[in-house]
């Protein structure tokens, strides 16, 4: 385009166009991977700082819950990539599903062994008092 005087005008557009982008290709691989290296470094001091952050402010529920939720990733991780390869593996020529019966056996295993833990550490006593004496059944 053309503006006053004869002088080329780039538009907004063009300048987009003729920006330089990031070519991973070409790019320092070294640089690329100590920046990636440091990123990765910093979300897991994050990660390992959290925690403790979380219950020196006394928000244990915010601690409880984020427990809760790597417990499912790391759940969800084991059975969505190693319960197939292990189902595949032990039910060659058996004709039972060996693999997902050893699975649902470690959850009620696992279910039993906190409960009674968390029974026997409370003194057998599953229920909340209350200042004002009424008594809360706990979940």
């Amino acid at each position: 385009r053309k503006g006053k005087g004869g002088r080329h005008v780039l538009s907004p557009i063009h300048l987009l166009r003729s920006q330089r982008t990031v070519d991973l290709y070409t790019m320092n691989l070294p640089l690329f991977k100590s920046i990636v290296s440091l990123i990765i470094f910093a979300c897991g001091l994050l990660s390992v700082l959290s925690p403790m952050v979380l219950v020196d402010s006394g928000s244990e529920s915010a601690f409880s819950i984020g427990n809760m939720m790597a417990s499912g990733v790391l759940l969800a991780a084991g059975l969505t990539h190693m319960l197939a390869d292990a189902s595949s593996t032990l039910d060659d020529g058996h004709g039972y599903p060996w693999a997902m019966f050893i699975a649902g056996l470690t959850f009620i295993i696992f279910l039993i062994l906190e409960e009674s833990t968390h029974l026997m550490l409370s003194g057998g006593h599953d229920h909340l008092h209350h200042d004002n004496g009424t008594e809360w059944a706990s979940d």
